[in-house]
């Protein structure tokens, strides 16, 4: 026993498994591929059951990037594991891939659903589909009939496919198009294949231009940044599953610091949870948060620290780039991420302890949206005394935060300072996103 703690210490054995184990329960650097481990997003996980076991219906699911979109397609096969019949298959796009390289990649996935009608075996090592697809067409580049017609032709009867691409956005706009073109096809003629296409965008329409011609077959599918008893249940589901606790007001930090980024849960809540466990405790305290704070900003992105050094850069001492750029980060915002100048005005005075008006820092905000140098770092719409602003990278916003943090300790005068205390004890109303009220 640890004196005068109460707590049993842990031992050699138990830290070293807890350090690897902390490295499987929270997931910061690859989709979580696990139900067990998986939370949240209910509704959206609902919605895509249905639209994958509907006949003659596709999905497209879209939102900002870190808000847990490939987590939820890479469940997928998991969760209809026990469904006789369906095969899912996941496959990644590039900058560089063609719609026809790309289908050429998933009919190489899909060797053990097909088979080679009235062939031999001497395939010449290639895959049966593969074989039949040289018969068929060719080398000519694949068009969207082509697709059709060889799902008709080559797999088998008694299987129901699911194919998963994933970073669709990466494609170029017409290579887009022709798979709006696809998903008509497939389903005017009723074919068993389900396409899922998944890729940052604000709405299909920045995904696929033509997408009022797919409108009944497809369904829409937005993920918007996760609320806070989502995000609390990943860190309760990754607690359980090391056996160990987290205190409340270390819990509702991290909840708070993710700004409804799963991406941050995870970094946060392992870093935190390893910091508990080199002190060789099970319990993780608002201490450890602060340390995992620390070792987050260091596991962070290099885009995020690249914008962040660039937006707030300046050969004068005592800028207030800093600041506004905090400030920005902890405005109250709308449902899609805009604030207005008057909200940046309570953060900035919080933050430097002096009262801010609009004229004071409004320079600054034009800064972050129209110089090159510095970004930009924001965007801006609106005309007037209408125009509001957001960040136009969102994984941007927690981590400015994070920076800001990790300027101070988190004790009671910096708290205050930002108002911080009052977020984490609000419990029907959230001062940076009122939104995820609802949705919570």
């Amino acid at each position: 026993m640890k004196a005068g703690s109460g707590v049993s210490e842990l031992s050699d054995h138990d830290q070293t498994r807890l350090r690897v184990l902390a490295g499987l329960a929270f997931s910061p650097g690859a989709p979580v591929d696990s139900k067990k481990l998986f939370a949240g997003r209910v509704d959206e996980m609902r919605r895509a059951i249905r639209g994958i076991t509907a006949r003659g219906r596709h999905l497209m699911m879209y939102g900002q990037r870190g808000v847990g979109k490939t987590s939820l397609a890479t469940i997928f096969k998991e969760l209809f594991d026990e469904v006789p019949g369906m095969r899912f298959f996941k496959i990644n796009c590039t900058s560089d891939d063609g719609f026809d390289d790309i289908w050429r990649r998933a009919f190489r996935e899909i060797p053990a659903i097909v088979e080679c009608k009235g062939e031999d075996d001497r395939l010449d090592g290639k895959s049966a589909i593969e074989y039949r697809l040289e018969q068929l067409i060719s080398d000519s580049p694949l068009c969207p009939g082509d697709i059709r017609r060889v799902i008709q032709n080559e797999c088998q009867d008694d299987f129901e496919l699911v194919l998963i691409f994933d970073e669709f956005d990466r494609l170029a706009e017409h290579e887009r198009a022709l798979f709006a073109d696809t998903i008509k096809d497939l389903s005017d003629n009723s074919v068993k294949i389900t396409i899922v296409l998944v890729g940052v965008a604000r709405d299909v329409v920045e995904l696929i231009d033509e997408h009022e011609s797919i409108k009944r077959p497809l369904v829409q599918i937005s993920l918007p940044p996760m609320a806070r008893d989502e995000l609390g249940e990943i860190i309760d589901r990754a607690t359980n599953a090391l056996r160990m606790t987290i205190e409340k007001n270390a819990r509702d930090l991290i909840v708070f610091l993710s700004q409804g980024f799963p991406h941050y849960t995870h970094l946060l809540g392992q870093e935190s949870a390893l910091a508990a466990i080199d002190c060789r405790r099970r319990n993780i305290r608002l201490e450890d948060v602060e340390a995992g704070i620390q070792s987050a900003l260091e596991e962070s992105q290099e885009s995020e620290k690249t914008e962040y050094h660039k937006a707030i850069q300046s050969q004068r001492k005592n800028t207030l780039y800093g600041s506004v750029l905090l400030a920005c980060a902890m405005a109250p915002s709308d449902e899609r991420g805009f604030f207005a100048s008057a909200d940046v005005r309570e953060p900035m005075s919080r933050i430097t302890g002096r009262d801010y008006d609009i004229p004071a820092f409004s320079k600054h905000l034009k800064d972050f949206t129209e110089d090159a140098d510095r970004g930009p770092v924001l965007e801006k719409t609106g005309k007037e005394k209408m125009i509001r602003f957001r960040f136009r990278n969102p994984m941007l916003r927690p981590y400015v935060i994070l920076k800001g943090l990790a300027k101070e300790r988190i004790d009671g005068n910096l708290i205050d300072r930002i108002g911080l205390e009052k977020m984490l004890n609000q419990r029907d109303e959230l001062l940076l996103f009122p939104e995820m009220n609802q949705q919570g």
